[in-house]
């Protein structure tokens, strides 16, 4: 068998030796199925890169719309019901709100409720004053921005507000806090100022008391009459009067004292807070007038100095400034 196959495997070569090597193809054939065969290459590649940069797309496209939907699901806040932390007492120019990152502004104007952890922002025309718990009054100048983070604590994001906590009863510890970069501050029956001034705090203490706790422990207090500037550790204090300039701002949304029913006593002595200056009595019988002058009306509107003088315009009592005071004195009935 063996020997068969190998004469039948030498037939077969000599077949092929006579029949002479095959003519190679024409050289345009050749060039043709190569062109053939690479653009059928090439389009086999073309697909696989698609196919591939869909599935990137979809992948990436897919990551954005989990990730959009779990900022989403944090950052906006669940439908429930409101908490209210503050009314507005006074509003003029632009003054908004924002619940979260995904919410849009909302305009305040007197009498809007505002919740917690909302973020309250003046415009470079705005100021707002808000009335917290314990009738604390919370101002916002010009360019100001805070976020409510609850009814004690507000974080002052930039610009400048004043607290005027009147007469808080609260025990000390659950008392406002106005949380700024350096440190916490609580008050103790005080009106003050916190300004964000570059990467520094300028606390200024114009009734009262205030404590600053720092981050790293440290606790600094200032009286009325000083006013602390806290920069990168470093505390430096000054004095500053009850009717420096700096606290102008505020008089302009103060919130409007109820006269309908009051003595001009009571009127006198909420001017007095709100400009800082002193009221005297030029004799003790003007001072029994005050007393016994009962007012009515409005004076919505106006600033404290401005509504002196329209409200002593219906008594028989004038004023006069006099070095820092307001020196009230009687004339004859109209």
């Amino acid at each position: 068998m063996s020997f068969e196959n190998d004469n039948d495997e030498s037939e077969i070569e000599r077949v092929l030796r006579k029949s002479g090597s095959r003519p190679a193809p024409p050289a345009d054939l050749l060039r043709s199925v190569r062109a053939s065969v690479e653009a059928e290459w090439r389009k086999v590649v073309n697909e696989r890169r698609i196919r591939r940069r869909r599935m990137l797309t979809w992948s990436a496209a897919a990551g954005i719309v989990l990730a959009v939907a779990v900022a989403a699901f944090v950052l906006t806040p669940s439908e429930g019901p409101r908490q209210r932390v503050a009314g507005i007492s006074v509003a003029t120019g632009s003054v908004r709100a924002k619940s979260g990152l995904w919410s849009r502004w909302r305009v305040l104007h007197q009498h809007s409720e505002v919740d917690v952890g909302e973020v309250i922002a003046t415009g470079a025309d705005g100021r707002v004053a808000l009335e917290l718990q314990d009738n604390v009054s919370l101002r916002l100048d010009h360019a100001t921005r805070v976020s409510l983070t609850d009814a004690r604590h507000v974080a002052v994001v930039s610009g400048t507000v004043y607290v005027d906590s009147g007469q808080s009863v609260q025990p000390f510890e659950e008392r406002l806090q106005v949380v700024t970069p350096a440190g916490a501050i609580r008050h103790v029956g005080t009106q003050y100022e916190v300004q964000l001034v570059g990467s520094g705090v300028r606390i200024a203490v114009r009734e009262g008391k205030v404590e600053l706790s720092m981050a790293g422990g440290a606790t600094h207090h200032a009286v009325a009459g000083e006013q602390m500037v806290v920069s990168s550790g470093d505390i430096e204090k000054m004095p500053i009067s009850r009717v420096d300039s700096t606290w102008a701002w505020a008089q302009q949304v103060a919130p409007a004292f109820d006269i309908d029913g009051r003595s001009v006593t009571d009127f006198l002595a909420w001017v007095s807070r709100e400009t800082g200056r002193e009221v005297t009595f030029a004799t003790p019988q003007a001072e029994t007038q005050a007393a016994r002058v009962m007012l009515s009306g409005s004076i919505a509107g106006l600033n404290p100095q401005d509504a002196l003088a329209a409200v002593l315009r219906t008594t028989p009592l004038r004023s006069q400034e006099v070095d820092g005071q307001f020196v009230i004195s009687g004339t004859a009935a109209p």
